[in-house]
């Protein structure tokens, strides 16, 4: 994906744009127009909170 700014990319259309930077967490990953979040980030992020919620889900229905 080439480099390009945040701004560029909004009047372009995208959804992603790529910085040529790493993110905080050290992802070299696209970020997202919408907010400026890393890809990487969005995903691990997702995952995370997808496992705690199954994971309450079934401790839950183990106790009704």
């Amino acid at each position: 994906m080439q480099i390009i700014t945040r701004m560029q990319a909004a009047k372009d259309g995208l959804n992603k744009y790529n910085t040529g930077k790493p993110c905080r967490h050290g992802h070299h990953s696209p970020r997202y127009v919408l907010n400026g979040t890393c890809v990487q980030c969005a995903l691990e992020s997702a995952n995370k909170h997808r496992n705690e919620f199954s994971e309450a889900l079934r401790a839950a229905q183990g106790a009704a």
